[in-house]
């Protein structure tokens, strides 16, 4: 009988040892803890959430790119799989560490058009967080192409053209096919040589043929673009 009572006090020591032991809760691995919204005594009922654990030693970054971008980075070569990209944060500065793009959809969604990506970022200063954002910077190199300015551009039945200045000063209607679309500008590989002039801005209120006073500006993006003084 003193027997029996020694085993069920030493089984209810081991349970309430049990219990004890769920009072600490170990993670699998290192990260930061979010914030916890109850207090020390606080009853939680069975399978509460307490609170999350976050890995940040390496954050993914997910993007959409849309049909058209994608098929002029293709058209160049560019295989955005396993290729490095940069993030640049919301501050528009760009993060110290280059990512790698993992992970694609093998289809394109319908509603939108567009196809998504996942990128692998390091994070050893902690400096991204779950749930930031930011743009997704792909650098694409292009050989023997001239960037001009989309507002020096002009449609008629939706086709491009672009104004060239002759040796008389008269603005002569171009027909251009661009290669890519950079924010603002246009890179083309053909349509128009480095040593002519474009027509700046302006054109919605000039035709062809008309004789003009140009100020010439030189910069990088071209030797030298016209507007109207």
């Amino acid at each position: 009988m003193i027997q029996a009572k020694i085993d069920e006090a030493r089984s209810a020591i081991a349970l309430a040892e049990l219990h004890i032991s769920y009072t600490e809760v170990k993670a699998p691995f290192s990260g930061y803890i979010n914030r916890i919204p109850n207090k020390k005594g606080s009853l939680v009922e069975e399978d509460a959430l307490l609170t999350t654990l976050s890995d940040n030693r390496e954050v993914y970054a997910y993007f959409n790119v849309a049909e058209a971008d994608y098929l002029n980075l293709i058209s160049s070569n560019k295989d955005l799989d396993n290729n490095r990209v940069n993030l640049m944060l919301a501050n528009n500065t760009i993060y110290g560490h280059p990512g790698r793009v993992e992970v694609s959809e093998s289809e394109f969604d319908k509603a939108t058009g567009n196809i998504a990506f996942r990128a692998r970022f390091t994070n050893p200063g902690n400096v991204l967080k779950h749930g930031a954002n930011g743009k997704i910077v792909i650098t694409n190199t292009v050989k023997n192409a001239l960037l001009i300015p989309q507002k020096s551009t002009f449609e008629i039945q939706d086709k491009l053209f672009i104004y060239v200045l002759d040796k008389n000063n008269q603005l002569q209607q171009r027909l251009i096919k661009p290669a890519m679309r950079i924010t603002d500008y246009f890179i083309l590989n053909s349509g128009i040589s480095p040593d002519e002039y474009l027509l700046l801005e302006g054109a919605e209120n000039l035709r062809n043929g008309d004789r003009i006073q140009p100020e010439i500006v030189k910069n990088s993006i071209a030797q030298g673009l016209a507007t109207i003084k």
